[in-house]
């Protein structure tokens, strides 16, 4: 179940980030092997292992993290207000799962 909350909040997002893209007067990826050059997180084993999993989420989210971060920035600095918002919500829910997917990590290390 928190596994799906995950993933249909990213779903959820999907869109919303194609709208941003077409508003700024470009086509958004649309094939896997687009989003695949476009992307900085590194591909990672399958695992069942839900901990291992959380561990890879982890790492992905925070990564995650750091580019709308940097996109905020970015929309700050051209005025792109509206933008800027939309990486400010997106911003803190991920923060949400960093804490979230953090907490799974970290109990297990302690047990």
């Amino acid at each position: 179940e928190f596994f799906e909350d995950i993933y249909t909040d990213y779903d959820s997002s999907i869109d919303t980030f194609a709208e941003w893209i077409r508003k700024l007067g470009d086509y958004a990826p649309y094939k896997l092997s687009r989003f695949i050059a476009y992307s900085d997180v590194p591909e990672t084993d399958v695992n069942s292992d839900p901990v291992a999993m959380s561990a890879d989420l982890l790492q992905a989210n925070d990564a995650v993290i750091s580019k709308l971060i940097r996109g905020f920035d970015l929309a700050t600095t051209l005025k792109q207000n509206a933008l800027a918002n939309f990486f400010a919500e997106r911003q803190d829910m991920h923060q949400r799962w960093h804490w979230m997917l953090g907490a799974v990590v970290k109990d297990t290390e302690q047990s």
